[in-house]
């Protein structure tokens, strides 16, 4: 699957596509040909055309995960989320510990108004795989819209951290250390400070 995913999302088209045919040619590799072909359509922004490519892969292998996670993905890029919803929980049958299902649901959720399911699929996605993208800022996301604020200021503060912008990390760290009582939090949130505020100095000081 890899390999397909490497030709489908990031490979050369003509290069791609002419793997893709191959692949078609053998009844055992057919449903990566599609697969691969739904990668390529969805890169190039033919959502629908995508669809039916990761539908036609799904139907010859439908013990595929992954498959279903990017159909699942497809449909959320879509708008279509209940379908997306669907797909994306079908995912989570086969592989309960699938990552990419988990923080795709997890968004997903978010974008119907379930809270706590978001949260709590994004949480165990984050554990699983913290290389996620941009996994803190929908945490944050769905910690703010449940009102755990302290929690939602802290994944902020990380994903602007992880980016760079050290002003808007120290901003959300500051805030979820005014409003902790925890001793633990804010040992951890006064750590985080002091590498941003030593950061922000070195800075200043390379610029001049």
């Amino acid at each position: 699957l890899m390999q397909v995913k490497l030709y489908g999302s990031y490979g050369n088209p003509r290069e791609a596509e002419q793997k893709f045919q191959e692949w078609f040619e053998k009844p055992e590799t057919r449903a990566m040909g599609f697969y691969g072909t739904g990668l390529m359509r969805r890169r190039q922004r033919l959502l629908d055309e995508a669809v039916k490519a990761f539908k036609n892969a799904i139907a010859l292998r439908p013990d595929l995960a992954p498959i279903l996670v990017e159909l699942g993905d497809t449909y959320f890029a879509m708008g279509e989320l209940d379908k997306a919803q669907q797909v994306l929980t079908s995912a989570l049958t086969l592989e309960p510990d699938q990552p990419a299902a988990l923080y795709a649901l997890g968004r997903c959720q978010l974008e119907l108004g379930q809270v706590a399911e978001a949260s709590k699929n994004l949480e165990k996605a984050a554990r699983i795989n913290r290389r996620l993208p941009k996994i803190d800022y929908y945490l944050g996301l769905a910690y703010g819209k449940n009102n755990q604020l302290v929690d939602a200021h802290y994944h902020f503060g990380v994903y602007y951290k992880r980016k760079g912008s050290l002003r808007n990390a120290q901003f959300h760290f500051q805030e979820a250390l005014r409003l902790t009582n925890d001793p633990k939090e804010k040992e951890i949130l006064n750590r985080e400070l002091a590498q941003i505020k030593k950061a922000l100095r070195s800075a200043k000081q390379s610029s001049r």
